[in-house]
């Protein structure tokens, strides 16, 4: 699943992450936009509110997770890295004000809480 119009997002509005929060982000009904913007507790919740998958992984502890998964379902999986980082990256650093922090905290407050991130 892919974006549904990348182009769309070649703005001054993305030229840097504080701009893509306070110019781009923080002036959408996310429900709306492309599935990446939307809160990801949509996908793995129930009307409920209560988790329907197993398992729940991350991309920053992916070595890990993918081998949880592969012992769940006794079998290999093989993926092929694309757009590889050089280093280990934490997100936290990207927020260079307490705003950023703020407004991603409010506008993303389920999946923080539902996924145990914190900044």
């Amino acid at each position: 699943m892919g974006m549904s119009n990348p182009e769309k997002y070649q703005v001054p509005e993305f030229e840097t992450f504080e701009r893509f929060l306070f110019d781009w982000l923080s002036s959408r009904n996310l429900e709306n936009e492309d599935f990446v913007f939307q809160p990801q507790c949509n996908y793995v919740l129930n009307e409920n509110m209560k988790v329907m998958v197993d398992f729940i992984g991350k991309v920053e502890n992916f070595e890990h997770d993918i081998k949880i998964v592969e012992k769940t379902l006794s079998r290999d999986i093989l993926l092929k890295h694309i757009n590889r980082t050089s280093k280990t990256f934490d997100f936290r650093k990207s927020y260079t004000n307490p705003a950023m922090v703020d407004l991603v905290s409010r506008l993303y407050a389920e999946d923080i809480n539902l996924f145990n991130y914190d900044f």
